[in-house]
């Protein structure tokens, strides 16, 4: 399920990134949050984060994964 509604979610960004393709600005903002979401998915599937996170608590781990996915957020759309 979460699959599903991460691919109407890309999918729809990418229509609205095409309709608003000459706001280089509103496409960043509209894509941002797609990317940390995505980076959470991905980060949190990996066997590298499990086994780095398994003696934090889950507040830290959250805090931790918010810091790094607020990063690449910001910098994934520098080249857009």
């Amino acid at each position: 399920m979460k699959k599903i509604i991460a691919l109407l979610v890309v999918i729809f960004v990418l229509f609205a990134v095409y309709l608003l393709k000459t706001d280089i600005g509103l496409t960043q903002k509209l894509l941002k949050p797609v990317v940390v979401y995505q980076c959470g998915v991905e980060l949190e599937a990996t066997r590298l984060w499990k086994v780095s996170t398994a003696l934090l608590g889950e507040e830290k781990k959250n805090q931790l994964q918010t810091q790094i996915c607020g990063c690449v957020g910001e910098n994934a759309l520098n080249d857009i």
